[in-house]
């Protein structure tokens, strides 16, 4: 839960659960991912052409537009910047790319919390 809201919502518009949907939901946050990451698995084949570029699979999902900052409004000025590096540290295509629960105990924004 992120501000009484799911951060990701992953379905279409019939309600059915969607991968391409949950994907360019992340690319909103993130961005588009490198090409190697897009040609690493079948999944990611079906939606993203050859060159790295976005697709939307069969169903032509759009990526959603909308970012982390648009999300966080009950934060500002420095506290929001803190929280939004914090969640960013978190939210990585790779896995070794993302902050570890030692490494996140220790950031900024959880030494300002505790």
């Amino acid at each position: 839960m992120f501000e009484n809201q799911h951060l990701f919502d992953a379905h279409d518009k019939e309600g059915n659960s969607l991968g391409a949907q949950h994907v360019s939901e992340i690319i909103a946050y993130l961005g588009i991912p490198s090409l190697q990451y897009t040609q690493s698995n079948d999944v990611t084949k079906k939606i993203f052409d050859q060159q790295g570029h976005w697709t939307g699979g069969s169903k032509g999902v759009i990526v959603p537009n909308f970012s982390l900052e648009d999300r966080v409004t009950v934060l500002g000025g420095e506290k929001k910047k803190m929280f939004l590096n914090f969640i960013r540290s978190m939210l990585q295509w790779r896995l070794e790319d993302r902050m570890s629960a030692t490494e996140l105990r220790k950031h900024p924004w959880m030494a300002d919390a505790m």
